[in-house]
């Protein structure tokens, strides 16, 4: 089975995927969409959940969310999950409480 049709299944079913090489070349799949990026970070939308990629000089190579992979360059230093942020509507209920 070819690489793309893993991608579409894995991110039909919600799980992703993610290899780096070298400190270098950086590949994640199950890519929902990119919510920001820069030369020293990269923010990634997974199902449920979200990727902070950090370093220097990074640049996104390849984004295609029909496949849900992305690939990037450069220097990374760390990867960081977190839980999907709270939709607007809801911290505006939390802050006038």
């Amino acid at each position: 089975m070819r690489n793309d049709e893993n991608a579409a299944r894995e991110t039909a079913r919600g799980e992703h995927s993610v290899e780096l090489s070298g400190h270098k070349l950086f590949a994640v799949t199950g890519v929902r969409s990119v919510t920001s990026f820069t030369d020293r970070q990269v923010e990634i939308e997974l199902d449920g959940e979200r990727l902070l990629l950090t370093g220097h000089d990074l640049a996104v190579k390849g984004l295609d969310l029909e496949s849900g992979r992305l690939t990037a360059t450069g220097n990374v230093l760390t990867l960081r999950y977190s839980s999907a942020l709270p939709s607007p509507r809801s911290l505006l209920k939390k802050l006038f409480k």
